[in-house]
């Protein structure tokens, strides 16, 4: 290191010293001070913060318990000592037997879906006949505070779950408390089978908090489309009901808007569709009060087959009243068991006699055939068959009828040919024939009307029968609605926009049996004309009905071929000639009977006016 080196370094270090020696100590000291400060400063901002979120916080407490409070003081208004269960969390209760699935909701304790097993919608999807978007149901009671809506309260179970009662009926409980030890019972109990459940309505220190007004229900349903075709289920479906003093009421079930009020005690209600119903019967005796009910649908709508309102009222006798909800197909037996009349929401004919042929008839029949066999298009011909047999007498009576007719038609013939245009004396001629050779010239119209009642009654059993809904046979993939072969670009009038081949093969047969009878018969003139016409008619008018209703009819026009030709082999026409002539020669002096010479006066004034007018005209 050199001279210079050295007084450099030595200079360098001097600074050094110097600095740390007279300056470095007071900028340490300051520093500290001012972290000191900066420490101090921090501490008291974090404080102030601290402070600010604290009254931020008491702040907002403040007002939560304002709201609180407010929302306390509502409930309390609005649903007394029911208030705190105005406030919950909602659960769904689920009871399944054989036949339906039910959902109860803890909220407002009511039915919020039912399904109905072993059936299905048209697009094959389950058949849900109500849920929670369908259907809005509210049970108001009236108490000394004030209304409160039932379905606004939140139930609880005693159960963790569904309990068993007797055997595998299930029962499922639901409370809703108050203060006082006072609540509101609602007990479900479901069958082991059935579409009955049924639910009653029981009160715990309730009674004196009552107002002297009646329990008000109201049921909004809008019913879901479960068949194919929407506008012939809109025609089937309505509103039904039944009072203690005038029995089964309906609504119009044509009309767009409808509604009636009932002032008598209301047994039960029936919203019923082509197939299924849905209905709500009181059990509790006195029935609900005045009610008043209304259905309506929008064509335009296609969710909502048709939107159906009911509001009824009711007292709580001793704190307690019985329901029952059906929710079902419409099967005879079925809505047998429910209550009095509920099978009326099975429409089997407006008549007495078709109710009659169809309850005590038909249906025991069909239903003794679905025991044993399983398709249904065998079981209809079947029907067919068995009551054709019955009718046997009356198609024996009307065949000889037509062989008498047959006999006496040269002589007929004859009687026309002398007295040519003369109406009067023709028919007088004519009936001193019959009168003679022992005629009735309408003992073959007698046993043909003696089984129109019948074939009126398919015709209201057919299109009404759930057990056909669904079943397929031959071509006929429903035999509840009509089988369609074609569907046609454009609507026909009257007759629609599709072809139906078992009505085709029903109006085929009805021609060639009508031209067989006329072979057959003296029958002539326009007469002959018009029976062909109607079976053309019945083709246009029966297009889209269902194919379980023309198959019954072809099947029966085949049996009638077939009765025809054995009872042609065991009628002797000769010896039918034979009688007729002895009866001739017995009845020639015999006198006219009171009823005969008064028909003969009728037919002889009828003609003289008829050439009275005919010469008033000239």
């Amino acid at each position: 290191m050199d001279k210079n080196q050295a007084i450099g370094l030595g200079l360098i270090a001097v600074i050094l010293f110097t600095y740390f020696g007279f300056f470095a100590e007071p900028y340490y000291e300051e520093t500290e001070e001012q972290f000191e400060q900066e420490v101090a400063s921090q501490s008291a901002n974090q404080e102030n913060r601290q402070t600010v979120e604290r009254l931020e916080e008491v702040e907002e407490t403040s007002e939560d318990s304002v709201s609180d409070s407010l929302r306390n003081a509502e409930l309390n208004n609005r649903f007394g000592f029911f208030a705190t269960s105005a406030q919950g969390e909602e659960k769904e209760y689920t009871l399944e037997n054989d036949d339906i699935v039910i959902k109860v909701s803890s909220k407002g304790g009511e039915i919020s879906y039912a399904e109905l097993k072993g059936h299905r919608t048209y697009n094959d999807e389950p058949l849900v006949l109500l849920d929670d978007k369908s259907s809005d149901f509210n049970m108001n009671i009236p108490f000394l505070f004030g209304k409160v809506n039932i379905n606004d309260l939140y139930f609880e179970s005693p159960q963790a779950q569904v309990q068993k009662a007797t055997g595998d009926t299930l029962k499922l409980q639901l409370i809703v408390r108050g203060d006082d030890n006072r609540s509101l019972t609602l007990d479900y109990v479901l069958p082991p089978s059935g579409h009955q459940i049924h639910k009653s309505i029981r009160t715990i220190n309730l009674e004196n908090q009552l107002a002297d007004l009646p329990i008000t229900i109201e049921w909004q349903n809008r019913l879901k489309p479960v068949e194919r075709d929407l506008k012939i289920s809109r025609t089937k479906t309505n509103f039904h009901y039944r009072t203690y003093e005038k029995g089964f009421q309906s609504l119009s079930a044509s009309s767009e808007f409808d509604e009636k009020s009932a002032e008598q005690p209301v047994h039960w209600i029936g919203m019923k569709q082509k197939f299924f119903t849905t209905g709500l019967v009181n059990r509790s005796g006195s029935g609900f009060r005045a009610a008043e009910f209304s259905k309506s649908f929008d064509e335009n709508d296609t969710t909502i087959e048709k939107t159906m309102n009911a509001k009824m009222n009711f007292n709580l006798k001793d704190g307690e009243q019985h329901l029952t909800y059906f929710f079902g197909p419409n099967d005879y037996k079925d809505l047998k068991a429910v209550a009095a009349d509920f099978d009326e929401n099975l429409d089997l004919g407006w008549i007495f006699l078709l109710k009659w042929i169809n309850k005590y008839i038909v249906i025991n029949v069909f239903h003794f055939l679905e025991k044993y066999i399983g398709n249904y298009g065998i079981i209809i011909a079947l029907l067919a068959l068995f009551i054709k047999i019955i009718l046997l007498p009356l198609s024996y009576k009307s065949y000889m009828s037509m062989a008498k007719m047959r006999v006496v038609k040269p002589d007929i013939d004859e009687i026309k040919e002398k007295y040519g245009d003369d109406m009067q004396k023709v028919q007088t001629a004519q009936m001193e024939l019959y009168r003679k050779a022992g005629v009735n010239p309408l003992s073959g119209c007698v046993p043909v009307l003696l089984q129109m009642p019948i074939l009126f009654a398919m015709f209201y059993f057919f299109p009404n029968s759930v057990e056909l809904r669904q079943e397929s046979f031959l071509w006929a993939a429903d035999l509840s609605t009509y089988d369609a072969i074609i569907n046609l670009p454009f609507n026909i009038p009257l007759y629609g926009s599709h072809v139906s081949l078992f009505t085709i093969l029903m109006t085929a047969s009805t021609i060639v049996y009508t031209w067989s009878n006329q072979q057959l018969t003296a029958q002539s003139g326009p007469m002959k004309n018009i029976a062909y016409f109607l079976p053309i008619t019945f083709m246009v008018f029966l297009n889209s009905f269902p194919a379980g209703l023309t198959f019954y009819y072809f099947v029966s026009n085949i049996i009638t071929f077939g009765q025809q030709e054995i009872i042609r082999r065991f009628v002797d026409e000769d010896k039918v000639k034979k009688i007729m002539e002895e009866n001739k020669k017995k009845n020639a002096n015999k006198k006219k009977s009171k009823f005969q010479l008064r028909l003969e006066e009728a037919m002889k004034a009828a003609e003289e006016d008829k050439k009275k007018k005919s010469n008033k005209k000239k």
